[in-house]
């Protein structure tokens, strides 16, 4: 928990040194690029979190990832910080933090909806614009298939769920007929 609240104050300093608008999604891609290339690449992991390699080569790595991709210079900033700091391992949840940061900024929810089987680009469509009406925001919909739900869905709305899997529904019923 407390390096949540961390990655948080990480993410929110740099949203506003960065601004709103279009630097700040090019800056929440490249965050979540470099987040998802230390999970996935163990070279890239050992590089930047070994205590033995110098923190100006560090440096030099993220920065010159930043020159590369065209970041602001807050961000060539940032990531001098976050080696200073030992914070490297928490790009990745500052990454995520920032995206989430943006999307409240502009009016986005993130949602999610979980089912049994896939669903089409229309049903998908008629859903997103279902959260859209229920929110009265933009909804960042992902979409997730899991084999194991026996059917109907699993809605996740911010920190709201709607269970209307089967499973439930059959489970209320049989406690309304164990109640009753």
């Amino acid at each position: 928990m407390k390096d949540r609240k961390l990655a948080f104050r990480y993410a929110k300093a740099l949203l506003a040194a960065v601004g709103q608008g279009e630097t700040a999604r090019r800056v929440e891609s490249f965050l979540l690029g470099v987040g998802e290339t230390m999970e996935q690449s163990r070279e890239m992991r050992e590089l930047l979190m070994d205590p033995a390699v110098p923190k100006a080569e560090r440096v030099k790595v993220l920065t010159g990832l930043a020159t590369r991709y065209d970041m602001p210079t807050e961000v060539h900033r940032f990531m001098d910080t976050v080696v200073e700091h030992r914070r490297i391992r928490n790009i990745p949840e500052i990454a995520e933090l920032f995206r989430e940061l943006r999307e409240e900024a502009d009016g986005i929810v993130p949602a999610s909806i979980t089912t049994a089987t896939p669903m089409d680009d229309a049903m998908t469509a008629r859903v997103r614009s279902a959260l859209e009406n229920m929110t009265g925001k933009t909804v960042r919909l992902e979409v997730r298939v899991d084999p194991g739900l026996i059917g109907g869905a699993v809605t996740r709305i911010g920190s709201m769920v709607y269970d209307g899997s089967l499973e439930t529904q059959l489970e209320m019923l049989r406690n309304q007929l164990v109640e009753g």
